[in-house]
């Protein structure tokens, strides 16, 4: 399945990568890893969140054999009133890594959901 994204002049397909529903345990937990080339874009559904704290780390490979290397971090706290975090689009041609950690609160489940331009 692919969804289309944009008017008659500009159409692009994502294709879905990955769908879940993490539950937090209190660790940096993995909602994606990607190798290869691609543009990533996901969701993560915070609706669960009441009294809560999370992290959500991005971080991208760009040397085939090398490390991860982070260059994005949220802090997200609370309820929140728009509780669907977009995960913007990210051109990758080694791989990516996008992490969530619940560092308060009663550990909850995050659905998310990723995909690439098709």
């Amino acid at each position: 399945m692919s969804v289309v994204i944009g008017g008659a002049k500009e159409t692009k397909r994502f294709k879905p990568i990955k769908t879940g529903n993490l539950l937090a345990d209190g660790t940096e937990q993995t909602l994606l890893e990607f190798e290869g080339v691609a543009k990533i874009i996901g969701y993560v559904d915070l609706s669960a969140m009441m009294g809560d704290t999370i992290i959500i780390r991005q971080y991208m490979k760009i040397v085939e054999g090398g490390d991860y290397k982070k260059y994005a971090e949220q802090t997200i706290v609370g309820s929140q009133p728009e509780p669907l975090v977009y995960i913007t689009p990210k051109e990758t041609d080694v791989a990516i890594l996008i992490t969530l950690q619940q560092i308060a609160g009663i550990l909850k489940r995050f659905p998310h959901s990723f995909m690439k331009e098709d």
